[in-house]
């Protein structure tokens, strides 16, 4: 699908996921029941966010990652006792990222101005001259 604006041709939005998960039960007696899982999955998106009067180079991306572990065990002590024990570990770090970096090294110098009277031209200003 092409995505157009009033400034063109947008990029592509691309969205991959790698996934996997694990389980494991173990049962080293009759009256003893282990288990353990692990899931883990990693997103990447990039071209996402555009406006109307957006250019096609303020595309966002995101990045994002899941983690997810537990580990139980139960045991059967006797006919009217029993103990069990769970733990999980779940971690999930995410970030917005830009999909475009600027090469432009800003100057702090003294004297140092903004060109106002172009931005105009870009379409992205309300700035009016009196």
């Amino acid at each position: 699908m092409n995505r157009a604006n009033l400034y063109g041709e947008l990029p592509d939005y691309n969205s991959t996921r790698d996934e996997g998960f694990g389980k494991v039960t173990y049962t080293p007696t009759s009256s003893i029941l282990i288990n353990g899982s692990w899931r883990q999955s990693q997103t990447t998106a990039t071209a996402s966010g555009f406006c109307s009067a957006c250019a096609p180079t303020i595309g966002s991306g995101s990045e994002s990652s899941i983690k997810i572990g537990t580990f139980d065990a139960s045991w059967v002590i006797n006919s009217k006792s029993f103990a069990s024990f769970k733990y999980t570990h779940y971690e999930n770090p995410t970030k917005g990222k830009a999909d475009n970096e600027s090469s432009a090294v800003p100057t702090l110098a003294n004297g140092t101005r903004l060109d106002v009277t172009g931005l105009d031209k870009l379409g992205h200003s309300t700035y009016q001259r009196r």
